[in-house]
Order: structure tokens, then sequence, then C-alpha cells
């Protein structure tokens, strides 16, 4: 499956909070899968994180920092690091069900945050494919 660098990076922590879920096997062996590939790419982007700090950042309080008094830098900095994360790359689909879910708790924020991550067959979700109108042009 394609997915950004972006959904990786920004809903690590949710991630890793799944992978404690007790699901079924065949589930969760798959998700490992994706999840050890994910993890992989998360090192990738975290040490592009570190080395575009280095490049654009000044050591503040013994931390080395992107100043976000200095516009330049601070543009710079996540102009590069936007750069990184907007990359699409090809990974492991899981396929997933959000049936995984059922007797595990997850907020809602969370759940959405990853929801790119589950039912990508729609028939698992039992979705309904929209359907044109003829007589108005609108989706149903």
């Amino acid at each position: 499956m394609k997915i950004k660098l972006l959904q990786i990076f920004a809903n690590w922590p949710i991630l890793e909070k799944i992978a404690t879920f007790e699901i079924d096997a065949p589930s969760a062996i798959r998700y490992q899968r994706f999840l050890q590939a994910a993890q992989a790419e998360y090192q990738l982007i975290e040490q592009q994180r570190v080395r575009l700090v280095q490049k654009h950042g000044k050591e503040v309080d013994g931390d080395l920092k992107v100043d976000k008094s200095n516009p330049v830098e601070f543009a710079a900095f996540w102009d590069e690091f936007n750069k990184v994360l907007s990359q699409e790359i090809e990974i492991v689909d899981p396929e997933l069900s959000s049936r995984i879910f059922e007797g595990q708790r997850i907020s809602a924020v969370d759940f959405f945050a990853v929801a790119w991550l589950f039912d990508r067959n729609k028939s698992q979700a039992g979705l309904i494919e929209p359907t044109e109108d003829p007589d108005n042009g609108t989706m149903g």
C-alpha cells in the first residue's frame, strides 16, 4: 500500500499502542510485519530530522534546537523536513479490519488518526460503494 511518511511519523505512538492490543493471531502477524517496516521508516525519518536540526539549529542550554525566533532557519528546517514527510512509499499492507478493535479501548481521535490503515478491503467493513445519481450528478 502507498502511504506518506507523515502518516508514520505523526501517528507513531498510536501505531505502537495498537501493537499492545490482544487481537487474533493472523491479524497480529500481519500487523507486526507492517509495524516492523513502519519502524524502519520511522528510524530513517528520525535520522533526517536530527540531521536537519543539526543543520538549522543552534545549541540552547545544552540542547540543539531550531530557534523559532530565527524565521529564516525555522522556515528552512520545516521546508526540508516537510519534503521528507511528504514522500510517498510502498509499505506492506496489513489487510486489517477495524473489527480488531472490538473489546479494545481506543479514543475516537486515535482511531481516526490511523483509520487509513484499516478496512482497505471494503468487504471487511461492510461499506457501501458510493454510486452516481444520474439525475442530478451527485454521489449517493
